[in-house]
């Protein structure tokens, strides 16, 4: 038994003698990679990373539109006879038969003539029948134009008149500036003391130059306040009211009834009446917008919309009756 084992260990011996032998041969061969002879393993292959999609790239905001090129404006012939044509037009028509007064050019001017009378008169007719239609546009309702309603018309404005006027008296006087070499002023100093004595109006009479008129006898001289008010001429007369009001009437002669109408007119200026009792004296005020109302006009209507100022005037026109 124990041969069999000897004999069992020789044969291992001899099998693995070569392979040790070719081992070390091989061991040799790789002496330049020193002794430090373990490698490492052989690098894996790298993980690939996930691949992260990125977005799309945003486009940039488009630019806004252009805005659409306006169209070139061509000026369109007026229609034919139209105002507008008429401006344009006949002129040249016209021109043309004077310069060449052949029987087309004269028959084109007159029949260009004969359609602008029509359309006048035309535009007239429509006038008239709305100016009868509408109350406010009417003016026998603000002045009758009848001689009977007229003739009563001014008998009432003429007594509104005396009874402003003598109102007015209660509140001013009057000085009447004259110089004793004038002749005009001796005819003005008869209006003058013929409207104070209609109107109970006091009469302070002033001389400019130290003498009095004919058959004068209340009077006094001038101390400069001719010159002071900056009056140039003589006959002057001033409507004085209290304490230190001066209105000038008038420079150089004037009638009785333009005297009338100045002092009324000073007296509206300076509302020292009723507006009722001025609106009263002055008829042809009846029925008349106001400079105050036109300014306003332009405020409360649109000047687009004719409606809206037709009305506003209407309105207010009916206030003025």
């Amino acid at each position: 038994m124990r041969r069999w084992h000897c004999l069992l260990s020789i044969l291992l011996i001899g099998l693995w003698l070569p392979t040790a032998t070719l081992a070390a041969d091989e061991f040799l061969k790789r002496k330049e990679e020193g002794w430090f002879w373990y490698k490492d393993p052989p690098d894996l292959p790298k993980r690939a990373e996930p691949k992260v999609e990125e977005p799309p790239p945003v486009a940039p905001p488009a630019p806004p539109p252009e805005p659409p090129k306006e169209l070139p404006k061509f000026e369109t012939t007026p229609p034919l006879f139209s105002v507008a044509w008429f401006r344009k037009n006949f002129e040249k028509i016209q021109n043309a038969a004077i310069d060449d007064p052949t029987p087309d050019n004269v028959a084109a001017m007159l029949y260009a003539q004969r359609i602008m009378l029509e359309k006048s008169d035309n535009f007239a007719t429509a006038s008239t029948r709305m100016s009868q239609s509408d109350p406010y546009l009417d003016e026998n309702n603000r002045v009758p134009l009848s001689t009977a309603l007229r003739s009563a018309t001014f008998y009432r404005e003429s007594k509104a008149k005396g009874l402003a006027l003598t109102e007015l008296s209660k509140k001013a006087g009057l000085i009447f500036y004259f110089d004793s070499r004038c002749n005009h002023c001796v005819v003005m100093q008869q209006a003058v003391n013929a409207f104070a004595d209609k109107h109970n109006f006091i009469v302070y009479n002033v001389s400019i130059d130290g003498n009095p008129l004919p058959n004068m006898k209340n009077w006094v001289k001038d101390t400069g306040r001719f010159r002071d008010l900056g009056l140039q001429l003589t006959p002057t007369v001033v409507l004085a009211v209290p304490p230190s009001t001066y209105l000038v009437l008038a420079q150089g002669a004037m009638s009785y009834d333009m005297l009338e109408g100045r002092a009324l007119v000073a007296a509206e200026d300076q509302k020292l009446l009723p507006v009722e009792m001025i609106r009263a004296a002055n008829v042809y005020d009846r029925g008349r917008i106001s400079p105050g109302d036109l300014k306003q006009l332009g405020i409360d209507t649109d000047p687009d919309d004719p409606k809206t100022w037709v009305a506003y005037i209407r309105k207010t026109l009916g206030t003025a009756y």
